[in-house]
């Protein structure tokens, strides 16, 4: 898969590197609250630690072939936004999941679709992506999965 960096609308998409791991965890402490009940693994408390084993799990369904996971970012300033990616990625039947989330003070901007609906097509070819994580409530629901 295609790990190059992505542009859409002011947004920079691209794998993590280890120097994200400050601001991905004061993302996901900024942000728990909000996100916990779908994305049970985000904390008050998340640590660095944790962002860099994210990382190297980043990396590693990478090159299995099973995830591309991007952090999210904003092109001028290169602050961190919040995620998105494919996962669980299955060739026969061919289907995916589409995931992502926005730090709690970006939300409202248009990330969620800037980010995931522009690259979906480039990433995932001709695959069926069946389900969508979101940390946004209104999206949780069975029907929207990418078919």
């Amino acid at each position: 898969m295609d790990d190059s960096p992505l542009h859409a609308d002011g947004l920079l998409l691209r794998p993590f590197e280890d120097a994200d791991a400050a601001s991905f965890a004061a993302a996901v402490r900024e942000s728990a609250e909000g996100m916990r009940r779908w994305m049970p693994w985000s904390s008050v408390d998340y640590r660095v630690e944790q962002a860099l084993q994210w990382f190297q799990a980043c990396r590693d369904g990478w090159a299995a072939g099973t995830a591309c996971e991007y952090g999210i970012f904003d092109q001028d300033t290169a602050a961190f936004v919040g995620g998105a990616g494919l996962n669980k990625i299955q060739h026969h039947p061919r289907f995916c999941n589409l995931g992502y989330w926005v730090r709690q003070s970006c939300r409202g901007q248009g990330v969620a679709p800037a980010s995931s609906g522009r690259w979906l097509p480039r990433r995932s070819g001709r695959w069926a992506c069946i389900g969508w994580r979101s940390s946004w409530p209104w999206a949780m629901r069975p029907a929207n999965g990418w078919r």
